[in-house]
């Protein structure tokens, strides 16, 4: 069985692939190319997010968010998914600003829409094994954004798993 860190690996791998096949024109949105949709919590709320990611780096992972699919839909969030070296290499205040994803692949509230289902399963095993945070910039309606004194963040994790 791969260890976490192979997983993350083949994960990381898979967005470069696809990231590096998709691109048509050199831009920043260009490397969004990987669907994921799940259920997010603002406080006891709970909405469908769709995140385009594309690798960062070595171990971290940036995603778009939307709350729709459609053209034109509005950003609501970024969402960052880090590996377990690059969790482990923070301080634990910062880690405390991490959520696991594990709960949430779990309990069958992360999916990849876009791929087969045998290929859906492998990739969850991997994002089962990453830690995101997720910042809220406009509510989940797609508000104005308030001020920074009013980003939240946003998690993966139903209120009774936190």
């Amino acid at each position: 069985m791969p260890t976490q860190a192979l997983r993350a690996a083949a994960l990381l791998a898979i967005l470069a692939a696809s990231a590096t096949t998709t691109a048509v024109a050199q831009n920043p949105l260009a490397g969004y190319t990987v669907h994921i949709a799940a259920t997010h919590w603002l406080g006891e709320r709970s909405y469908t997010a769709h995140h385009w990611f594309k690798p960062l780096r070595d171990g971290v992972l940036q995603g778009l968010v939307f709350k729709e699919t459609v053209d034109g839909a509005p950003l609501i969030e970024v969402e960052w998914a880090i590996g377990q070296a690059v969790y482990d290499s923070l301080t634990p205040a910062e880690r405390h600003e991490w959520h696991p994803l594990a709960p949430a692949v779990g309990a069958g509230r992360v999916r990849l829409p876009d791929l087969a289902p045998a290929d859906e399963a492998k990739m969850l095993e991997t994002v089962k094994t990453l830690y995101a945070q997720t910042i809220n910039l406009a509510g989940i309606d797609g508000a104005l954004p308030a001020g920074l004194r009013k980003v939240l963040l946003a998690t993966h994790m139903a209120p009774g798993e936190r």
